[in-house]
């Protein structure tokens, strides 16, 4: 028998957590929808940038166009215990109940975990112009610190049709908005799980084209050293009904470090059943003490066909080095997945990765996870 390294296992057993922790999401985004002709995420959401609470017209979506049965009136509130008549139509609630079961297998342990990751209620009140939207529920820090309360909310303002202002904590828009944030051009970039930021937004989502400017910095829990201030802008390109394509810009400041973002990104729908989301983003970022300035690449590929409706098969690919004139910082990972919709307000993912840092070896391991999502 091997002995076994405790040094090891409890460094993996710290990873693990980390990929689990960031596994979860605070808010679900499908920007895959785009195939469907849904180019703007103010289709289905009450955020321009997705996510979070569903207007009536999303939800009636979820059981004609995403799930694979569904009875009548069986998307509202509860399973449609309460039905869309009987809500004021001020009032938009949701949230979401999460759960995860874990698979690590490298060459120097093996671990199993199931998890409850997420339970929030979230609701929106809207009067005239002006959208206030909140959740409330379980909350994560990034030290595993578990509390009840708020991380993700919002005021908001409609100056027109098209163009809003908003005021809160959630995610600046940047690249593609997808819930998966343990992904590299997620994660290393500073949209992790628990890294909402307090951001002033100017959205305008157009019948051809969407923009996004955003003021913000991260919250007052971060450390002072590392808290950064920035400014993000993101301007999206409508291609025909069923695709769009991007770039993004971000500058933030911190004491320690500023860094200047570039990317581009591509949310396309080649039919009704087959899409593609790429990103790639280069980042540039300069110590305050040595000027030193290091570059990082970053790459997330997710190629998807809905087999039948409401489940998805999909392949996936990413690649991230946080200096590009150093091989040892590169880490990469692939590997299948499904994601199900059975009914409106359940979804079930299961993924499996081949995964390698190359700072500790050249060789890959497996990590899988099943995820179970209840939304109300």
């Amino acid at each position: 028998m091997v002995p076994l390294n405790m040094n090891k296992f409890a460094t993996g057993r710290w990873y693990l957590f980390t990929l689990v922790f960031v596994a979860s999401a605070s808010a679900h985004a499908f920007p895959e929808n785009v195939r469907h002709g849904y180019v703007n995420c103010t289709s289905c959401h009450v955020s321009p940038t997705g996510g979070g609470t569903l207007t009536p017209y999303g939800r009636s979506l979820s059981s004609e166009l995403m799930s694979t049965w569904s009875f009548k009136n069986e998307e509202g509130f509860l399973n449609g215990a309460i039905k869309e008549e009987q809500m004021p139509e001020w009032l938009m609630i949701g949230g979401d109940l999460r759960v995860l079961q874990t698979y690590v297998d490298t060459p120097t342990f093996t671990l199993q975990r199931f998890i409850k990751m997420q339970a929030t209620l979230e609701a929106a009140v809207h009067l005239d112009k002006f959208t206030i939207d909140g959740d409330f529920g379980r909350v994560y820090s990034l030290s595993g610190l578990e509390r009840w309360g708020s991380r993700r909310y919002f005021a908001m303002y409609n100056l027109s049709d098209e163009l809003t202002v908003r005021v809160g904590r959630f995610y600046p828009e940047f690249g593609i908005n997808t819930a998966e944030h343990y992904i590299e051009s997620r994660k290393q970039l500073g949209f992790d799980e628990g890294m909402e930021r307090d951001n002033l937004e100017v959205a305008y989502n157009g019948e051809n084209y969407s923009a996004f400017l955003t003021a913000s910095k991260q919250p007052g829990e971060v450390a002072t050293t590392v808290s950064e201030k920035s400014v993000a802008a993101q301007v999206n390109k409508n291609i025909g009904d069923s695709s769009k394509a991007g770039v993004s810009a971000w500058y933030g400041k911190s004491d320690t470090s500023s860094r200047k973002v570039l990317g581009v990104h591509g949310v396309l729908g080649f039919t009704k059943r087959f899409y593609l989301l790429s990103e790639l983003d280069h980042q540039w970022s300069t110590s305050t003490t040595t000027q030193i300035e290091t570059r990082g690449f970053y790459a997330y590929n997710r190629l998807g066909y809905e087999l039948t409706k409401g489940l998805i098969a999909f392949g996936h690919a990413e690649y991230g080095q946080d200096d590009v004139t150093s091989g040892i910082s590169a880490r990469d990972a692939y590997g299948p997945g499904v994601q199900w919709f059975p009914r409106p307000h359940f979804e079930l993912v299961g993924l499996w990765r081949f995964m390698r840092s190359r700072a500790t070896s050249a060789d890959f391991y497996s990590y899988g996870y099943i995820q179970g999502h209840y939304y109300f």
